[in-house]
């Protein structure tokens, strides 16, 4: 009985001594393992940012990013940080490219954004890194080039179209007006750099007109700039010597004849013509007429004879050009019946009946 309960001590002794060192030796065993496995797992790993680390000139918002990848493609818990306050994070994520969208950053700033990574079913070590970027300066208004014509130009034509070169140093979209003090005007939105044009017509001889510049880029800075011109126009002028009338040189009497003449005016002014039949006859005043077109008037002579046609212009404000060069002309005229004349009579008569026949024969007698 005495050696039953000596053993039965025994061998409770024995299992209670084996059961720690099997436990202890299990969590080495586990603990080893543990320890190769994150001897051998990697941290996450950085990528190049966008913007480039120490970037210059930077909007005032945008969105920085960086790619981050775990080697072993365990899942990430990572966050991108500003010094600004503005923060973003993200948990149990894979491999890719994390960003932060920045926003209302201050002009010429430099920022520093940080950026902590890990992976918690792997190495579970933080990595972690810092880099900079700089915003850009102040946005700055479109600025004007020199006008054409120049500021404060004489003698303009009474017809032109005055420009401006505008461009925004940022090159911001801009809106612009060009205003003559003679109430035209011209505008544009969403402009690039470039020459803006306001086509004057109308201006008034010897006059002093402004002209109001305006523009903005309301993505930009939102700012105005404003600047005004002169220019004069030139004193009123009579418009040019005609050109010799163009017609018949000969012809008979009362038939109807039709001549043309030409003119330009200095100032573009619209012309009027007066018509000289050389018979003591006058057109009066016709017109008026664009400067430069080609105009005709037509008369008939009653009397048998040679006379001369001559014209001259004027424009609107009454100032008058000179007379033209003559055009000599012969109604022919019969003195008596003789050989000559009676053959001149019976050409006529033939040049009547067959108006579009002996073309030479008409062209060495005149008719």
């Amino acid at each position: 009985m005495k050696n039953k309960i000596l053993g039965i001590c025994i061998c409770t002794l024995l299992i209670t001594t084996a059961i720690p060192a099997v436990e202890s030796l299990k969590n080495n065993t586990i603990n080893s393992n543990l320890a190769m496995m994150n001897r051998d797992n990697n941290p996450p790993v950085f990528g190049t940012p966008s913007p480039a680390n120490n970037t210059l000139n930077t909007s005032l918002n945008f969105t920085w990013s960086i790619p981050i990848t775990d080697p072993e493609g365990d899942l990430i818990t990572w966050a991108i940080q500003c010094n600004n306050g503005q923060i973003s994070t993200g948990y149990s994520e894979p491999n890719g490219t994390k960003s932060i969208t920045l926003t209302n950053l201050a002009y010429l700033t430099s920022y520093v954004i940080w950026v902590n990574a890990t992976d918690p079913m792997g190495s579970q070590v933080f990595v972690s890194a810092w880099y900079a970027f700089t915003t850009r300066a102040p946005s700055v208004p479109p600025i004007f080039g020199t006008p054409s014509p120049e500021n404060g130009s004489l003698n303009t034509p009474n017809i032109f179209s005055w420009g401006i070169s505008i461009s925004d140093p940022d090159g911001d979209l801009f809106t612009w007006t060009i205003q003559c003090s003679n109430g035209q005007v011209a505008s544009g939105n969403n402009a690039n750099n470039g020459t803006k044009s306001l086509p004057l017509a109308g201006l008034l001889s010897a006059t002093v007109y402004t002209v109001w510049v305006n523009a903005t880029d309301p993505t930009g800075s939102g700012l105005y700039t404003r600047a005004w011109y002169t220019f004069t126009v030139q004193p009123n002028l009579p418009p040019s010597k005609p050109n010799k009338p163009s017609g018949n040189a000969s012809g008979k009497v009362n038939k109807l004849y039709i001549y043309s003449t030409s003119t330009t005016d200095p100032n573009i002014d619209q012309v009027y013509y007066n018509w000289s039949w050389g018979d003591g006859n006058y057109s009066g005043w016709l017109g008026p007429f664009p400067s430069g077109a080609k105009v005709s008037a037509n008369h008939t002579w009653t009397v048998k004879g040679s006379y001369e046609i001559k014209v001259k212009a004027k424009d609107p404000q009454g100032n008058e050009s000179v007379w033209s060069d003559p055009l000599p002309v012969t109604m022919p005229q019969y003195n008596g019946i003789t050989p000559y004349n009676m053959l001149l009579k019976f050409l006529e008569w033939l040049f009547d009946w067959f108006p579009h026949a002996f073309p030479i024969l008409r062209h060495i007698v005149g008719y």
